[in-house]
């Protein structure tokens, strides 16, 4: 069980991180379209630079890419786990 622990934290972390990331870029250009207000592209200091209207469907494409690509990285990752599980307890 103490061997689990970092293994669930970084599960935990990656599996939120990657899919809280990918949705906020498919949903940010249709919440700027509906407020009329522009995504943030980053923030440096206090200075923020946005995206312009252009990079929108590029931004929904990179969201939908990334959540793909994410549950690819999650199928794996559980595979990867399956096979350390079986190692410590399945006994020949």
């Amino acid at each position: 069980m103490l061997f689990q622990l970092p293994f669930g934290t970084l599960y935990f972390t990656v599996f939120v991180t990657l899919v809280s990331l990918s949705l906020s870029f498919m949903v940010s250009p249709i919440l700027a379209a509906i407020f009329h207000q522009s995504v943030v592209g980053f923030v440096i200091g206090n200075v923020r630079y946005y995206l312009s209207t252009e990079w929108y469907p590029l931004v929904m494409i990179m969201g939908f890419l990334m959540l793909t690509v994410s549950m690819h990285l999650f199928k794996w990752i559980g595979q990867l786990h399956g096979k350390y599980a079986k190692m410590f307890l399945v006994t020949d």
